[in-house]
């Protein structure tokens, strides 16, 4: 697995280098992080309202990422692209969301949703209800929780997605 912090995903959202550096303390070990790079999330995440500082870290699966709070090492959460991991997935962004994240049309923002390992032999879930939607440009970040249609807070990630 890779620890570095991902980058955003087109060159006009990329945040600038301040040379203002800070350790954060990961589940993966202690990392030097541009301060930059360091997402906000204004109200937490449900079950973690007060971890507000997050970082979003490479995974060594093209479809996954690991969002790390800033603050508990020991809190890391596994993301799925879902557009990726789940054939035919939509998502409307609700427009509270969108002011959350002080979205514009042209910013790149990233969906993901948040997944549940299973024991030996019991499939990994993603929860395709309670997405976690990032603003690259702005580094801030919303779980959004939507009526997910078809889709569901238990979803079975597809064979060969986390693998």
């Amino acid at each position: 697995m890779s620890l570095a912090t991902l980058p955003a995903p087109t060159s006009h959202s990329t945040p600038p280098t301040t040379g203002s550096h800070r350790e954060v303390h990961t589940l993966f070990g202690p990392l030097s992080v541009d301060r930059a790079h360091v997402l906000t999330f204004a109200d937490g995440l449900l079950g973690f309202p007060a971890q507000r500082e997050w970082l979003v870290l490479a995974s060594d699966r093209p479809q996954a990422a690991w969002l790390q709070s800033a603050e508990t090492p020991e809190l890391a959460l596994l993301l799925v692209d879902p557009f990726a991991a789940f054939p035919g997935f939509s998502v409307m962004v609700p427009s509270d969301a969108q002011r959350a994240l002080r979205a514009v049309p042209t910013d790149d923002v990233a969906v993901f949703a948040p997944v549940t390992l299973g024991a030996e032999g019991v499939p990994a879930t993603a929860n395709l209800c309670g997405l976690i939607l990032i603003n690259w440009r702005t580094r801030t970040g919303v779980q959004c929780v939507i009526d997910g249609g078809a889709w569901s807070v238990r979803s079975t990630v597809p064979a060969g997605v986390l693998d």
